[in-house]
């Protein structure tokens, strides 16, 4: 998987990501996760080998449409 793309990641892979370290910015993704689930919501975490880690609110409608793109992954390209 070319390393640009994000992908979705559940909370448990997230946590054994923190444990394994060596992954910058999980411990801060894992705690925005936990502050959102905590608010009775869901998170949405993505992670990408370029970027990091990515953490949306799926029950925010602000956010509910980066939720779906990043779900859908990139657009192929038009042929014209």
């Amino acid at each position: 998987m070319p390393s640009h793309l994000w992908r979705r990641i559940s909370e448990e892979q997230l946590a054994r990501m923190v444990a394994q370290g060596g992954y910058m910015g999980a411990g801060a993704a894992l705690q925005r996760a936990r502050i959102i689930r905590k608010g009775g919501r869901h998170p949405a975490i993505f992670h990408n080998r370029l970027d990091g880690f990515m953490v949306l609110d799926e029950d925010d409608p602000a956010q509910r449409k980066r939720v779906v793109e990043l779900r859908l992954g990139p657009k192929p390209p038009s042929r014209r």
